[in-house]
């Protein structure tokens, strides 16, 4: 992950707030010549200006590939690493494949380059459909015009040996406009960012009283706030308990109202400068 700092009083030319694009979701739909479920593998990535490698939003090898079905037909994102700035044209390539047998019978589920104008994308939110020949994808996205990018190193369970998240646990996010009251029900779940996910069931590892995240790293409004749901579910697949926060500026650990703590969110300006992208990394 990259950070920037900035000594008070100096203020890195090329470290500003900026125009980000965040992924929500991915959904996988209207699949042809294949049957459910699907062991999915591959990459989703983005390249943007600042930087021409891979910027990873989904990325799953062969031997540890992702299940979907059409229950729950959405890839499990883990990126990106640092925000995705969408000041000038991005390129996604998606290379998914489904796993067979054997690797010679794995077969290509989509395998594509989308040039993404945030130009052309002038809603706060949107859907972008991607139909190939044997699926069509649905990206859940988000421009947010002013940005600045949040790093959630993880959640601290306060009380740990009697762990809430023994039978599952969900954590979201999602960035509010200024406008909007924490309280507000009316938010898309379709925009919220999945930290996250731990099937019903599926006991999740609290390590030392910490609990990783898979995702950590979210564009939040300059003038907005970071809104952080956590759940943890009971046996039957009922929500037992949760708690929420709001952030609205750098804190080092924050409540969240359930016997746990968010861990020290980071915030950083993106940078817009390839050059200083690369001085940075190797620093």
């Amino acid at each position: 992950m990259l950070f920037t700092h900035c000594t008070s009083g100096f203020m890195p030319v090329h470290a500003v707030p900026a125009r980000t694009l965040q992924i929500c979701s991915i959904k996988v739909t209207d699949v042809k010549h294949f049957e459910w479920p699907l062991q999915v593998y591959g990459v989703v990535a983005a390249r943007d200006d600042v930087d021409e490698h891979r910027n990873p939003i989904f990325l799953c090898s062969r031997d540890d590939c992702q299940i979907l079905n059409e229950a729950d037909p959405f890839l499990y994102l883990t990126g990106p690493v640092r925000a995705i700035v969408s000041q000038k044209p991005i390129d996604i390539e998606i290379q998914l494949k489904v796993k067979g047998t054997t690797a010679s019978q794995d077969r290509a589920l989509a395998s594509c380059v989308f040039y993404y104008d945030g130009d052309y994308y002038e809603a706060t939110s949107s859907t972008i459909i991607i139909e190939k020949h044997s699926c069509t994808l649905e990206l859940c996205a988000q421009q947010l015009k002013r940005s600045i990018q949040a790093t959630i190193f993880g959640v601290h369970v306060v009380d740990y040996k009697s762990n809430p998240f023994e039978h599952g646990v969900r954590a979201v996010c999602s960035s509010l406009s200024q406008q909007h009251d924490t309280q507000d029900a009316d938010e898309s779940p379709s925009m919220e960012v999945v930290l996250l996910e731990s099937k019903v069931g599926t006991k999740h590892a609290v390590k030392r009283g910490y609990l990783n995240l898979s995702r950590q790293v979210v564009s939040v409004n300059l003038s907005g706030r970071l809104k952080v749901l956590i759940q943890a579910y009971t046996p039957s697949g009922e929500i037992m308990t949760q708690g929420h926060m709001s952030l609205s500026c750098p804190k080092q650990a924050t409540p969240v109202n359930m016997h746990v703590t968010l861990m020290a969110s980071r915030w950083s300006l993106p940078l817009l400068s390839p050059f200083l992208f690369k001085m940075r990394s190797i620093s």
